[in-house]
Parts: C-alpha cells; sequence; structure tokens
C-alpha cells in the first residue's frame, strides 16, 4: 500500500502515456510536416538549381485545425539527384515527394536534351511517373514562385488543371513517362506545354480583359478571361472554366480568395526531337489546330467570323460538347498518308456580335436556315487549323502525329523500305495529310 501511494501517479501516467502516446507529438508531427507538391528546374553553365513548392501546415494558437500556406526551398547541386537530396534533408521529418504532380523546365534546362536531364523524375521511386511536364521560356524557379498567388487549390493540383485544359480544348498534359516514350518511339517526337503565371498588374499592362479571347485569321480559342486559374470541372466549356477560376487566393486559410494572379487560357507549346528543342508554336490558329487534334479533348469553345449577303461581318461563338477525332495511317503508292478525321456530334451556335451595333438579326431572324451554312464554315475553319499545323510542322521535320510509329505496326514491311530510302530526316517531308470533318447536331 505504501508502495502504491508513493508511485501511483506515476504508475497512471505510464499507463497513459503507453495507450495515448499520439497526444504527446501530435502537435509536433503537425508543425514538421511539409508536403512537396512541385518542382522547378533550373540549369547554369556550372550546377543545377531545384526549387521546390511545399506545402506546409500552421497549427492554430489553440492547437486545433492549422492552416495551410505554400512556400518555396532552392538548393543548387551537381545533378537534379543532388539537389533534391538537399532538399529532403533541409526539410527533416517527412518530405512526402508522393505527392509532387508537376516539374517546370526553364530555359537553361531546355537547351540541352531533356531525356538525360529528367533521368531522376523517371527513375526514382519517390515520384509517380505521370508527373506534368512543363516550360518555361525563362527562370523556372521565378515562374513556380508565382504559384503563391494563384488559387491554393490550383497551385498545388497543376497536374489535374492541365488535365481539365485538354480535354476542354485549350491544354495539353505530358507527364514524365511520355517523355521517355518518345525517346524509343520512331517519331522521337514530343510535344510540351509551356506555362505562363501573370498577375493583376500584367494581365493588365498586357490588355487582357473579359472579352471573347484573340481572333486569328476569323478563327480562335475562345476564353472568357484570356487567363485560367484553375477549374475541376472537366465536363465545362472554356467559359464556365474561366468563370470558376477568378475565385482566387495565394494561400489558403485567411488569405484565400485574394485572385493576384492567374495563369494564361492560351500556353505556347515546345516541339522537341529526340529529346532536343526545335521550335515553339505561338500562333493561335496552330494552337488551335493542335488542341482540336488531341483525342483526350471533347469540350471547349471556339469562335469565328461569318458573313453573307445582308450583314458585313458576325463573329459567332461554338460550344463543342462532343467532340471526337480519328486516324488511319496507311501506304498510297509507296507515298505515308496520315487520315485525320474529326466529328463534331454535338455542339451550340450562338451569336457574339455583329457589325451593326445592336443589330443581333442574323443568327435570329435566319436560325435554322443557315444551319447548314454555319456547319460548312465550321468544318471549313477546322480542317484549315489542322492542315496549318501539319504543314508548318512539316517543314520543320517534326512528325507531330507520330506517323512514323503508327506506321510501322501497321505496314512493318513498306515502312522499312521507305524508311530507308528517305532516313530519318527525310521521311516527314514525304507524309501527305488528308484532314477531314464532319458536324453534326448543331443547335
Amino acid at each position: 500500500m505504501k508502495l502504491i501511494n508513493r508511485y501511483g501517479f506515476m504508475i497512471v501516467l505510464i499507463v497513459l502515456c503507453f495507450f495515448f502516446p499520439q497526444s504527446l507529438s501530435n502537435h509536433a508531427k503537425l508543425t514538421m510536416r511539409v508536403i512537396i507538391t512541385g518542382f522547378a528546374v533550373d540549369k547554369t553553365e556550372s550546377d543545377y538549381e531545384v526549387t521546390a513548392q511545399a506545402v506546409i501546415p500552421s497549427p492554430s494558437i489553440q492547437g486545433g485545425s492549422g492552416e495551410a500556406k505554400i512556400d518555396f526551398i532552392s538548393e543548387k547541386g551537381k545533378s537534379i539527384a543532388d539537389c533534391i537530396n538537399k532538399i529532403a534533408y533541409k526539410i527533416g521529418k517527412t518530405d512526402a515527394l508522393s505527392h509532387t504532380n508537376f516539374v517546370i523546365l526553364g530555359e537553361g534546362v531546355i537547351k540541352e536534351n531533356i531525356i538525360s536531364q529528367l533521368d531522376y523524375f523517371n527513375r526514382s521511386e519517390k515520384l509517380a511517373d505521370n508527373i506534368l511536364v512543363l516550360v518555361t521560356d525563362g527562370n523556372a524557379k521565378d515562374m513556380i514562385q508565382k504559384t503563391k498567388d494563384l488559387d491554393m487549390t490550383v497551385a498545388v493540383s497543376m497536374q489535374r488543371l492541365f488535365i481539365d485544359k485538354e480535354q476542354n480544348i485549350n491544354g495539353v498534359m505530358i507527364p514524365v513517362v511520355e517523355i521517355y516514350d518518345s525517346a524509343f518511339g520512331l517519331s522521337k517526337s514530343l510535344v510540351l506545354s509551356g506555362i505562363n503565371i501573370q498577375n493583376e498588374n500584367e494581365q493588365q499592362s498586357s490588355g487582357l480583359s473579359s472579352g471573347n479571347g484573340e481572333n486569328s485569321g476569323g478563327v480562335s480559342l475562345s476564353s472568357s478571361g484570356g487567363v485560367s486559374g484553375g477549374s475541376e470541372g472537366a465536363g465545362e466549356s472554356s467559359s464556365s472554366e474561366q468563370s470558376g477560376q477568378s475565385q482566387g487566393g495565394s494561400q489558403g486559410g485567411s488569405d484565400a480568395g485574394k485572385g493576384q494572379a492567374r495563369i494564361d487560357f492560351l500556353n505556347d507549346i515546345y516541339l522537341f526531337r529526340d529529346g532536343n528543342l526545335i521550335s515553339k508554336i505561338t500562333d493561335k490558329e496552330n494552337l488551335l489546330g493542335y488542341y482540336l487534334s488531341l483525342p483526350e479533348s471533347y469540350y471547349g469553345d471556339i469562335s469565328f467570323s461569318f458573313i453573307n449577303d445582308d450583314y458585313d461581318e458576325v463573329q459567332l461563338g461554338l460550344n463543342l460538347r462532343r467532340k471526337y477525332i480519328k486516324y488511319n495511317y496507311e501506304f498510297k503508292d509507296n507515298k505515308p498518308v496520315v487520315n485525320i478525321h474529326v466529328t463534331i456530334d454535338g455542339a451550340r451556335i450562338y451569336e457574339i456580335t455583329d457589325s451593326h451595333q445592336g443589330n443581333n438579326g442574323l443568327f435570329y431572324e435566319e436560325g435554322n436556315k443557315s444551319i447548314e451554312k454555319y456547319k460548312k464554315e465550321i468544318s471549313n475553319y477546322i480542317v484549315n487549323a489542322i492542315e496549318k499545323l501539319c504543314k508548318e510542322t512539316q517543314d520543320l521535320g517534326f512528325d507531330i502525329f507520330k506517323a512514323a510509329d503508327n506506321l510501322n505496326k501497321k505496314h512493318d514491311s513498306i515502312w522499312d523500305a521507305h524508311h530507308s530510302l528517305m532516313g530519318d530526316n527525310g521521311y516527314v517531308g514525304t507524309i501527305e495529310y488528308n484532314v477531314t470533318c464532319e458536324v453534326n447536331n448543331l443547335y
């Protein structure tokens, strides 16, 4: 009894610690937990610099649920692996690299072969192989630091945003694994998306507003804002995507809702052959041609000009609801042919403006009588956009639709003979592209 009276308190304390050990360490673990959601990679002549986008919880004073914030950790080293190992060491207990979903490559990186430089991201067991790869002309560190001014949900889930953009005909999502698939393909062609983030001051100075997008040659990709911050609704059109992105903030918690920056609605795309950069596409009509040609793109808005006998010019919008594409690769007269057929199986047409201010008569008065004319115009615009892309990439010697890989699968013996005759650099110029478009269910 004396023993229990003397040591009873200590016995109870030990028992409590045995059954509830987490109660002593919850706060400490919370303050140490850091999740890496993205990387930016830059290269100088002597070394690499890797900047990590880190999500850091901030526990409340009362010890309850905390508010997360975005911060950045940079390290230099002789290799990308060296930099990331230093970052992991600096973070300490929990680096959580498995949450990484994007990497931005800076100008110094893309000047050299990206296949050899991204080897760490391809082989590391700590990282998923579906990490989104993005490109910027300048310093990748500067670009990733701008994500702090995006909506929190967008900043930390760039991969999801670009999946949505791809489905909405205004972006492309290329993961790390596809870079290495292209390295072993016959065409060795790879397309990567650029990324540009602008704060509010930059948007105003560049003239971006809430108009209907840019018009290039009578057809354009249409957006409600020209820039985007992220949408979770893959099935929404570009206009609805924009409306869901004006609710941005630089951080979670009390900082949410600032919306100080936006991602460009249309970003340039970069063409790589065998891991080396050969060109960049900035022309809006070429971008339209590429996005429309993606099998993963289903929805989105385009705008085009329509002229008839009674009106000078009317700007019409087309909200695509169901878009499909079919490729067929064949040889005709020993010449490689790529047949591309686009089917618009559901679209809503609407009038944006016309040359007579306040006069919206064209669409509403003629109505269904003009549907067949609209179908023809829409079909011509889509065909011309894809054909223009094919011609300009062909002039670069770039196999944009990987004809070499697909022809070899279906016609290996004919392909081998043709490739032996023309070589790696010559076969692209012999490809014939046939593009057709069918528009159904236009309303």
